[in-house]
């Protein structure tokens, strides 16, 4: 054999060799890539404007370790008004977990079949806001029991009304070590409206939002009679088990504006980690704001595993003293400032603005009222006493009332009709300056 043949053959075994390790290593990418939980987003509604925010949600979720695939299609989908309801569902079968922000839908046998199957599989799912009435065939369909049944039988919840204005949000006691509100706000404004919602008894709610209601006494709509108070309250976020035995995340919360607040983030994040019985990572870049800025929006990582009576016990106290807890979240958030008046009671400034809002986030800070009302040495009574702050850095109790330094006021607040909440607030001195919240 020649030196020329020789080397050709040799050259060509380079070449060959060369081409199975590049393919084995793709393989290896692949195979690696395909391990990675697969989140599976349906978007079937342009009400609240999921087009836009649930591709952005997947994004982030995607740097948790997961892989996303998000269906939206052409035009609005909400009684076939785009003609091809949803195409592409068929990716349901490679999904660990589904996510479901639906409306009106009328979809085509053939592609709700995929829904169906995926749903009676037992896998877990996520509905978000309108999903609780997902579906609108004709009372005639063969399909019209989910209309009602989607919500009901797969996520908890069917729909019935919602109210005007925004929801104030907060933790249900006791579920406030769930994993899923682990650096959840206590207590948050979401813009949407509140939705009333029916969940199972076995059900566990999370959180529980507070609406006004324009509308009072009985009032019918096609989903029923209810009746209304000026102010309500219904579970917006629950956890549960359906009939087919899949893990279920559901809440109403889900307006546009809503995926702009860190903490629903959080909360959505949460959720899917814990529909898919996975822990939340941590990064090192993610630990290194924690440490560097540890009330930067509460991060995760650094409390998670923390609870009050856990705290309480790392105190080390000289003989003859000990440490007892007399109020936590929910009850105050964030607490900057307190003291005590004369009749035993904690008065304390609870700022969930600190240390500045988000683009159009509305601070709310509060001045709350803490009582222990049984004499047990702990707080069993909230009353807030003041609202609508922005980063108030101390108050001080005299004249009938509390001076508050809520930069750039300082303000006189007092309760003139004995109902425990300021009616008069006076601006009493102005200009303080606001460079810097800290020193107000």
């Amino acid at each position: 054999m020649s030196k020329r043949l020789t080397f050709i053959y040799f050259s060509l075994a380079v070449i060959i060799s060369f081409v199975f390790l590049h393919n084995a290593r793709q393989s290896l990418a692949v195979e690696k890539e395909d391990q990675r939980p697969h989140v599976v987003f349906v978007v079937g509604t342009t009400h609240y404007s999921p087009q836009k925010t649930i591709p952005a949600f997947a994004k982030q979720l995607e740097k948790h370790g997961f892989k996303t695939t998000v269906i939206i299609p052409k035009g609005n989908p909400e009684r076939n008004k785009n003609q091809i309801g949803l195409p592409g569902l068929e990716v349901l079968e490679q999904a660990d977990l589904a996510l479901f922000y639906m409306r009106f839908l009328q979809l085509p046998p053939q592609q709700f079949a995929h829904i169906q199957k995926f749903v009676e599989s037992g896998k877990p799912v996520i509905g978000l806001r309108t999903s609780t009435h997902a579906f609108a065939y004709p009372k005639d369909h063969a399909l019209s029991e989910w209309n009602r049944g989607f919500g009901k039988r797969v996520l908890g919840s069917d729909y019935f009304l919602h109210l005007t204005g925004e929801t104030v949000v907060e933790h249900v006691l006791p579920s406030r070590n769930h994993e899923v509100l682990n650096g959840v706000a206590a207590k948050f404004i979401d813009p949407g409206t509140l939705y009333k919602t029916e969940i199972p008894e076995k059900a566990t709610p999370l959180l529980m939002g507070t609406g006004k209601s324009k509308r009072t006494g009985t009032i019918k709509n096609q989903f029923g009679t209810h009746e209304l108070k000026p102010e309500m309250s219904w579970p917006v976020a629950w956890t549960w088990k359906n009939e087919w035995g899949g893990r279920v995340f559901a809440s109403t919360i889900g307006h546009e504006k809503s995926f702009q607040l860190d903490t629903v983030n959080r909360l959505l994040i949460n959720a899917v980690h814990w529909c898919l019985e996975k822990p939340v990572g941590t990064t090192a870049e993610r630990m290194a704001v924690a440490k560097s800025a540890p009330n930067l929006k509460r991060p995760f990582e650094i409390t998670q595993d923390h609870s009050p009576e856990i705290e309480r016990k790392t105190f080390t106290m000289l003989p003859g003293y000990e440490v007892n807890l007399f109020a936590a979240e929910p009850m105050l958030v964030n607490p900057i400032h307190m003291t005590w008046d004369p009749q035993g009671r904690l008065w304390v400034i609870c700022s969930t603005s600190y240390p500045q809002v988000s683009p159009g986030e509305k601070p709310n800070d509060q001045i709350v009222v803490l009582e222990d009302t049984d004499q047990d040495g702990r707080a069993d009574k909230s009353t807030v006493f003041a609202d609508g702050l922005y980063v108030p850095t101390g108050l001080e109790l005299g004249d009938g009332g509390v001076y508050v330094a809520n930069a750039p006021d300082l303000l006189f607040l007092k309760d003139t009709d004995g109902d425990g909440k300021a009616d008069h607030r006076e601006v009493v001195l102005t200009g303080f300056a606001t460079e810097d919240n800290h020193h107000s």
